[in-house]
């Protein structure tokens, strides 16, 4: 609807935002289902969500283009979470503890 209207430009920040958006939504009916706590990481260079229920948790990162692990370690370290989780632009692989999820695959599980 806002394409239509002009409103809405297809940049990769715009999508990013749209990507993320997405994300916080799944996130937010899965914590509320399994009784789970949804953060962010308000440090600069953090990742984008924390989902975490008592000593198990998982930090999330997303993004439209391609990214990396380094946002996903510094939460990790920081919240002493050991699972990681990277929505992007790229092919479904695993380094780590850190699974790397096309963007397209995770919006399909919504």
């Amino acid at each position: 609807m806002l394409y239509e209207f002009g409103l809405f430009e297809r940049d990769s920040k715009t999508l990013g935002m749209l990507l993320e958006d997405a994300v916080a939504l799944y996130l937010h009916l899965l914590a509320r289902e399994r009784k789970a706590r949804l953060h962010y990481d308000a440090q600069k260079g953090g990742a984008d969500f924390i989902l975490k229920n008592h000593s198990k948790g998982i930090v999330v990162e997303v993004g439209w283009g391609k990214k990396g692990l380094r946002q996903v370690i510094k939460t990790m370290k920081k919240t002493g979470l050991d699972r990681g989780l990277v929505i992007y632009n790229g092919q479904l692989k695993k380094k780590d503890n850190v699974w790397f999820v096309p963007r397209e695959l995770f919006l399909l599980m919504l």
